[in-house]
């Protein structure tokens, strides 16, 4: 495993565990976690891909702003930004993950991704390794094309999607089998309580945590 590689492992492992910790035990994640976690990926990209790289690192930190509908506004400038960056340097990685940064925002607007802390999660994590990195097995991904169709923060959100339904789904139907609480589809993902289903609320940066450990030992394109 090359350098970069590792430092960006141990740096992801690091806060993401914290995070983990304080999701089980608290069931609320301090965003100043992922802030931390975002400012040591700021240098790691900064390093590789300057000036570029200043695009997906503001986005990053602008999440953390209650910028209201100047918001949409900025991500306008901030695509177009990425776009002259190509036509100058010619590299999409950083376009790529700009637009990515910028899907993470949206998918937690609209309530796909839910939780404020799993989408800068996963916002950090797309900052912090904005390619595939060299495995502990050695493999390695050749052509990085992958990172743009599809990059390396998707492959971990995919891995703890299949994680969080394997653990948690066989789970919320054993609490509601166990306290009678029948009915299909809701006894699978929901929780019987004060007289109505609600969602269960899965400590998924657990899942994201475990699925970040996971990609840096096998990647679904590690052999590309």
């Amino acid at each position: 495993m090359d350098v970069l590689s590792m430092i960006r492992f141990l740096t992801g492992i690091l806060f993401l565990s914290v995070a983990s910790y304080q999701d089980i035990r608290e069931r609320e994640v301090n965003s100043f976690i992922f802030f931390l976690m975002g400012i040591v990926a700021s240098a790691l990209i900064i390093y590789e891909f300057f000036p570029g790289a200043l695009i997906p690192v503001l986005i990053f930190f602008l999440s953390f702003l209650d910028l209201k509908s100047f918001d949409h506004v900025l991500n306008i400038l901030f695509i177009v930004s990425s776009i002259f960056y190509i036509i100058y340097n010619g590299s999409y990685i950083i376009f790529i993950l700009s637009i990515l940064l910028i899907i993470y925002k949206y998918l937690h607007y609209t309530g796909i991704l839910p939780g404020g802390a799993d989408m800068r999660a996963i916002m950090a994590i797309s900052l912090l390794v904005p390619y595939y990195p060299e495995t502990f097995t050695g493999l390695n991904v050749k052509f990085q094309f992958i990172s743009i169709i599809f990059p390396y923060s998707i492959e971990v959100l995919f891995y703890a999607a299949i994680l969080n339904a394997l653990i948690y789904l066989p789970y919320v139907y054993y609490l509601n089998y166990r306290n009678k609480n029948i009915k299909v589809p809701e006894m699978f993902t929901k929780v019987y309580r004060d007289g109505k289903w609600v969602p269960y609320e899965t400590p998924f940066i657990l899942s994201i945590t475990i699925a970040f450990l996971i990609s840096f030992f096998f990647s679904l394109f590690s052999v590309l």
